[in-house]
């Protein structure tokens, strides 16, 4: 009885077909866990795996541009429905968080989408760093530090 918006797609990269199988079922939220090695944002959910991982803009960030680029820069075709991108820091996270917003100001469709969430989980600067991060990072959370 829940709508297709109320689906998280947790640990969405282990799927046989990442983003598009979280997409095609309508997933409101999909979850992303990230570490940042020899200065590339790689998705794994063990530092194990990230030697081979592929990197955020192979998983995501490519599929997501183009998926705004076909729908006239929305997240869906229902232009209504937004998109909450969950993305769970593994790794140190100041520094990650630069090498994600440095990775994110490539695909400014996406940085610059008001129906897109990007939510940053898992390890977070000082909760008094988090307002001079740009307003299209938000923090789970933290209400108080959260954009609308």
């Amino acid at each position: 009885p829940f709508p297709p918006a109320n689906i998280h797609a947790h640990n969405d990269y282990e799927q046989p077909i990442p983003f598009w199988q979280a997409y095609h079922a309508g997933a409101g939220s999909i979850e992303t866990d990230i570490f940042l090695s020899s200065n590339a944002i790689k998705v794994a959910h063990n530092w194990k795996d990230v030697a081979n991982a592929p990197t955020i803009a192979q998983l995501y960030l490519n599929p997501l541009d183009s998926v705004l680029l076909q729908n006239s820069h929305y997240p869906f075709k229902d232009s209504a429905k937004v998109r909450q991108w969950m993305i769970d820091i593994k790794t140190e996270a100041k520094a990650t968080l630069n090498a994600l917003i440095e990775v994110l100001n490539k695909y400014p469709r996406i940085r610059n989408s008001r129906k897109i969430k990007i939510v940053i989980s898992g390890n977070r600067p000082a909760v008094e760093e988090m307002v001079a991060y740009p307003g299209f990072i938000y923090f789970d959370g933290l209400p108080k530090y959260c954009r609308e």
